[in-house]
């Protein structure tokens, strides 16, 4: 919390839904109190639609008037209602408009996961340093050894960044995060990204098993190449959604020394997935969140109904055909 500049006074809301972790919770309230802030909880009632529980803070305005008086809001998620304030959605952007900040958890009852992710001075040096940069960028091209040869404009968008602290006014981040990323002009995407074994497809849930080669004409994929399982079910994923799943929704790099890859055993899920130090993360689909700080949030115009994050390990990353990360890992001494 002080990181996130919470001190004597400050006005903070620390939400949940119904459902919910009391032992976390009471920590976030215990910690607002030894710091002198005026801290209150509010536990939105659950919603239903269609049958389905979604998150409290898309239906209810009451809710979202409350928040929107706190300097800062900690967003304690649980596995069964993920989103209180969900991201991509015109409330989210709402919120942050009113100048309060907010910081998302995403880490659920495990403690040696959010001191694992603690935001090291590091990661939120190069992370802010990363962020400008991509910000005054006007070309993106990845590559990789597998056959990934990527091209974009981001000219006139935002550099966005992670990095666990919600420090200024209107600004978003998520805690246990690390990375730098950006939303590139949807229509210049241009190449061959190669998504292959040992990469991490978090929208579908998989594991990539076998390669699949994406190519892109006119900033839309035109063709999923790849016959085995992995592949089918890319597949299957772009066809039970709208055409602008089919556009690059953000691109970018992790930057957290501390995260870990699929194959250890302290893996915490989205966390750490977009976050290892020199990782290459893309994702598919809608990419409308923002917020009024120039370095959070990522600004696109895709109204896609689906978004999907691609991890992936092994690649170069330039800016303005400056290398910035190499074969995985970061190599720019600006950015280490």
């Amino acid at each position: 919390m002080q990181k996130s500049k919470v001190s004597h006074g400050t006005k903070v809301a620390i939400v949940s839904a119904h459902i919910y972790d009391r032992k976390l919770l009471a920590s976030f309230m215990e910690a607002a109190a030894n710091l002198d802030a005026n801290a209150v909880r509010v536990i939105p009632p659950p919603n239903d639609k269609d049958g389905k529980l979604v998150s409290p803070g898309l239906v209810n305005p009451y809710f979202r008037e409350i928040v929107k008086k706190s300097e800062v809001i900690f967003d304690v998620m649980s596995p069964e209602v993920p989103w209180v304030i969900p991201l991509y959605t015109p409330e989210f952007d709402e919120i942050l408009a009113s100048g309060t900040r907010l910081l998302s958890f995403m880490l659920h009852n495990y403690e040696s996961n959010l001191r694992r992710l603690f935001p090291t001075d590091g990661l939120y040096k190069r992370s802010w340093n990363g962020a400008k940069a991509m910000a005054k960028a006007k070309k993106i091209r990845i590559t990789s050894k597998a056959g990934t040869d990527l091209t974009m404009s981001k000219e006139g968008r935002k550099g966005h960044k992670q990095v666990g602290v919600s420090d200024y006014p209107g600004m978003w981040d998520n805690y246990g995060f690390g990375l730098v990323a950006c939303a590139p002009i949807e229509e210049t995407v241009e190449g061959t990204l190669v998504i292959s074994p040992g990469d991490y497809i978090l929208g579908v849930g998989i594991d990539c098993m076998d390669p699949i080669k994406v190519t892109f004409k006119g900033g839309v994929v035109r063709d999923v190449a790849g016959d085995g399982w992995s592949a089918m079910l890319f597949k299957r994923w772009i066809a039970n959604h709208d055409e602008g799943v089919k556009r690059v929704s953000h691109i970018g790099w992790g930057t957290h020394e501390n995260a870990v890859w699929r194959d250890n055993t302290a893996f915490a899920g989205t966390a750490d997935a977009e976050s290892v130090y020199g990782l290459m993360q893309i994702a598919l689909g809608i990419n409308l969140f923002d917020t009024p700080h120039p370095n959070s949030g990522l600004g696109g115009k895709n109204k896609a109904n689906g978004h999907c994050d691609i991890d992936c390990l092994g690649h170069d990353f330039y800016l303005d055909d400056e290398l910035i990360c190499k074969n995985g890992t970061i190599v720019h001494p600006d950015y280490k």
